[in-house]
């Protein structure tokens, strides 16, 4: 993304820069106010995404007990703030790439939380979310992707895979010298990968 997108790059080389100066200063003086401000600014929205994946799990999904109206609504109003930063082009280029790092929508869904009989709302709004992460547009411009950049997209993303398995995966080398069109649905990946035990998925997938 980073190469394909020069002033994005630069955006991101001027942010680093910054955030190694603050932390070099907090090495000398721990309550330094503008470097804890500048590294609180870069780690706000990460940390809030990541404190919200282990409520789900955690405080909301260890209960068997049913959540009350105040935790159904934080879980809710949470999701409705992930949508609204996604379907709004100044924010959407920055966050949707962060979302799909720490597979937000997937954890989401399987989440204990999501499981709950009183959840319905939470769910269907995880269906808006993920219809949004998925919208075929380009960030970047805000143009819409033709069938045929969606589907080089796609590509794109089995190439990873492809790359992946081959250097790290000597078991998924058939993979990786398998056409394209062989492994572009679900059925025939659920085949390959099926054999393969929970770690190493984990370990794909990371």
């Amino acid at each position: 993304f980073l190469r394909s997108n020069p002033p994005f790059a630069r955006v991101w080389r001027i942010a680093q820069k910054k955030a190694r100066k603050a932390e070099m200063l907090l090495e000398t003086d721990p309550q330094h106010p503008e470097a804890r401000g500048s590294l609180q600014d870069r780690n706000f929205l990460p940390s809030l995404i990541d404190a919200f994946l282990l409520i789900l799990d955690g405080t909301f999904g260890e209960t068997e007990a049913e959540l009350d109206k105040t935790q159904q609504l934080f879980a809710t109003r949470f999701i409705e703030f992930m949508i609204d930063l996604l379907n709004q082009l100044p924010t959407r280029r920055f966050v949707r790439p962060l979302l799909k790092s720490r597979q937000f929508t997937v954890k989401c869904r399987l989440s204990r939380t999501a499981a709950k009989d009183e959840m319905k709302l939470f769910n269907q709004l995880l269906d808006i979310l993920s219809f949004y992460e998925g919208f075929e547009i380009d960030d970047t411009c805000g143009k819409p992707l033709s069938s045929a950049q969606v589907k080089e997209v796609h590509y794109a993303h089995l190439q990873q895979l492809q790359s992946v398995c081959f250097k790290n995966f000597p078991q998924l080398r058939q993979v990786a010298l398998t056409p394209i069109g062989a492994i572009n649905k679900r059925r025939s990946l659920q085949k390959i990968l099926s054999p393969l035990s929970t770690a190493t998925l984990f370990q794909l997938a990371s």
